[in-house]
């Protein structure tokens, strides 16, 4: 379920970048977020369902300062 449906925010933008091996190095999705404490929730619990490898950060900014976090 993408984020507007659960009224969270919108996809804005995004990227993928591969890597020598030819696997996916890493994914960008760039959302405006109405609520980020929600959407930071539903965010990590969709990442996991959908198979996020190990690793995977959520990087996000309150204000002017930059979170990464882990998803565990």
């Amino acid at each position: 379920y993408p984020p507007v449906l659960a009224k969270l925010g919108v996809v804005t933008g995004g990227g993928t970048q591969m890597g020598k091996d030819g696997k996916i190095a890493w994914v960008e999705i760039v959302m405006a977020l109405a609520d980020l404490d929600g959407a930071l929730q539903f965010t990590r619990q969709q990442l996991r369902k959908l198979g996020a490898p190990p690793g995977s950060t959520l990087v996000y900014r309150v204000g002017d300062q930059q979170v990464r976090e882990e998803i565990p």
